[in-house]
């Protein structure tokens, strides 16, 4: 008897287990949907039918279809996928002998391209005398033969793997994936996912025209909802305020190093202000601040980056992984805006006190902060030879405040400009095209002219007043009111570079 008690106890204490650790347990999903090249609503007449021309296709690849008949009889059309040699019978009503079939209602079906040609999808009502029928048709390729997906995929894959190493919370999922029409980007909390739109996207690219800035914006949307994420997760009041989580989204970035999506971001809004957005906040439960704001927000945040890191840090220490919370400690030498009393005091609470992991890093950090010599605002900037060979010098433009007068003046890399009628000289150091920042150090990503910065030094009888601090000045050609040289008389901005 004691032997069957014993397995019963044992029995339910494996099964109390499991349930602990089923309820416990959560499991990202990220699902990343297929663009459609069709992507279409249509009305086709009786009698009719309508012709759609499809990518050059290639033997060995798939297409898929979803057809949906919406509206009209009894909601049928005869489909058809056909190559240039089917279409041609097809239009001189001679039998097909290619794919057909009656979609009642809808349908979804995919098959492979068996001879590399052109292709045709056909919806015909010409079986119908009196009825039009209203048709929605989405085609793509399947998502393992789709390059986009991939790459969609194994981005969200990295950056959700990098929020895993840093933050402390519950898997959620993220899907990116079509959203039938809507140019969106949100946070479901009910099931706990990210959706972002694939229409938000092509909404974006068609303003902006520039791939580049359109994924740096997409970057900032993505931790914009991830701020709601994370936020409602944590049980924190502003979850649901967009100005919060644009903070958030911000901090991130900046956290990161990153500033491109941040400026970028910022000059989306202040290029696609609409009417519209008032009469929403007048009508409508719209709780987004205009664009003009937010565009504003962004640029105060950029220029002064510590007040804003240091306010979050009571938010996020609490609720970062111990390794990132070590990392962190160990870089504080550099950054200014980390609150170590704050990370020591939370790494105590979780028992880190007497690791000697951790101890090693804080000794460490310590040292770096006694023998470091440069001073706090001091990068590293790394060129390429290929972007030292293109770029000779830059073009500035000098205001005279006094005279109300501006010149433009050209000067080489390492060389010096004296302001006439003043006692200022300008030096430059270095132009980057396609600025970046990481950590300590600033590059260009690619030779571009995407994000234009110039290294400028101004000296006024031998003293150097711009920058204050650090060795060089960051102009920046698209953000003039980023780090502006300010001084009573003359205003100097970045208007380009120069090509050798």
């Amino acid at each position: 008897m004691f032997k069957n008690i014993s397995k019963i106890i044992l029995i339910l204490l494996l099964l109390f287990l499991s349930l602990h650790v089923s309820t416990n347990s959560s499991f990202a999903s990220i699902i990343v949907t297929p663009k459609p090249f069709i992507n279409s609503k249509i009305v086709v007449p009786p009698s009719a039918y309508t012709l759609f021309n499809l990518p050059y296709l290639q033997r060995g690849a798939s297409v898929a279809f979803q057809i949906s008949v919406l509206t009209g009889g009894n909601r049928d059309v005869n489909v058809f996928f056909l190559n240039s040699e089917g279409i041609m019978y097809f239009k001189k009503g001679l039998s097909v002998n290619q794919y057909g079939r009656l979609v009642k209602n809808s349908a979804s079906f995919s098959f492979p391209i068996n001879k590399t040609d052109n292709y045709y999808l056909v919806i015909d009502n010409r079986f119908s005398l009196l009825t039009s029928k209203q048709v929605s048709i989405l085609a793509h390729y399947p998502p393992w033969e789709e390059e986009n997906y991939k790459t969609t995929k194994k981005y969200y894959e990295e950056l959700y793997s990098f929020l895993g190493n840093t933050f402390i919370f519950r898997d959620f999922n993220i899907k990116a994936t079509y959203c039938q029409g809507q140019a969106n980007a949100f946070y479901d909390p009910r099931s706990n996912s990210i959706i972002i739109c694939h229409e938000h996207e092509e909404k974006t690219f068609s303003i902006t025209r520039d791939y580049n800035m359109t994924s740096n914006i997409s970057r900032w949307v993505f931790y914009h909802e991830l701020g709601h994420a994370l936020l409602y997760q944590w049980g924190l009041p502003g979850w649901d305020s967009e100005d919060r989580v644009d903070e958030f989204a911000t901090v991130i970035l900046l956290m990161e190093g990153d500033y491109k999506p941040i400026l970028d971001m910022a000059k989306y809004y202040m290029t696609t202000f609409d009417w519209d957005e008032v009469e929403a906040k007048v009508f409508m439960d719209d709780r987004h601040a205009l664009t003009p704001q937010r565009a504003r927000n962004l640029i105060n945040w950029f220029n002064n980056p510590n007040d804003l890191l240091r306010r979050w840090q009571t938010t996020f220490v609490p609720r970062s992984r111990t390794e990132f919370l070590l990392k962190l400690y160990g870089e504080k030498s550099y950054k200014s805006w980390v609150d170590s009393s704050l990370i020591t005091e939370e790494l105590k609470k979780r028992g880190e006190r007497q690791d000697k992991r951790t101890s090693k890093i804080m000794q460490k950090s310590q040292k770096i902060n006694k023998t470091m010599a440069k001073e706090k605002n001091d990068f590293d900037i790394l060129l390429s030879e290929e972007i030292k060979d293109k770029w000779s010098g830059v073009k500035l433009i000098i205001e005279d405040k006094v005279l109300n007068e501006t010149q433009e003046v050209s000067i080489n890399i390492n060389d010096e400009y004296n302001i006439p009628d003043s006692s200022l000289k300008i030096k430059v150091g270095f132009f980057l095209p396609d600025f970046k920042r990481r950590e300590r150090t600033i590059t260009s990503v690619s030779n571009n002219p995407n994000n234009p910065v110039a290294g400028v030094q101004i000296i006024d009888n031998g003293r150097k007043i711009f920058p204050k601090v650090g060795e060089w000045g960051w102009m920046y050609a698209e953000f003039p009111s980023i780090y502006p040289f300010q001084h009573k008389r003359f205003g100097v901005i970045l208007k380009e570079g120069i090509k050798k």
